[in-house]
């Protein structure tokens, strides 16, 4: 992708710049956003200058993005996610997941099944990847991707990448 068909597909709403891509090593199509600083924290006054905001870095971001090849991350981002899988299920109780399951499997298990965790393949094929974002203060080829997960719909995860790269998990 170019700077210029990068600012065709560029929408501002609401003081916000995104736009959305398919992913092919996500086999999803992802909103992209840009981070929007805000000049002035009284006033809430944003960045509105589109050549601060829209910048090669960004751009060599989205092409990072763009060019990301599943079979280089996939077995570690798997098994991050299957460990962080499995320490929330040990740790919670699920209000949703039915008593008469934890009573027949215990807490743990029941949770396992509720949530189909079987295995790291299926806990990341249940993983929803919504957004990334991206922001010119970060250094060039980063990119963050907010992740829906049904165990954890309050605080989801957040994966970082860097130079194409699984860098970690929030």
């Amino acid at each position: 992708m170019t700077l210029n068909e990068l600012k065709d597909i560029v929408k501002k709403e609401n003081g916000n710049y995104s736009f959305k891509l398919y992913s092919s090593a996500f086999e999803t199509i992802m909103v992209q956003d840009i981070y929007v600083p805000i000049l002035n924290y009284n006033t809430g006054e944003k960045e509105t200058d589109e050549s601060k905001l829209i910048t090669p870095n960004i751009l060599s971001s989205i092409n990072s993005f763009l060019d990301l090849k599943k079979e280089n991350f996939i077995e570690e981002l798997q098994d991050e996610i299957f460990r962080l899988f499995n320490i929330s299920i040990e740790a919670t109780s699920y209000g949703q997941v039915p008593d008469e399951l934890i009573e027949e499997h215990g807490n743990t298990e029941a949770n396992r099944i509720f949530f189909e965790g079987n295995n790291k393949e299926t806990v990341y094929n249940n993983c929803k990847f919504n957004i990334v974002s991206y922001n010119n203060e970060n250094p060039e080829k980063c990119f963050t991707i907010f992740t829906e997960i049904d165990w954890d719909l309050e605080h989801g995860l957040i994966i970082h990448f860097a130079d194409g790269k699984f860098i970690e998990i929030e």
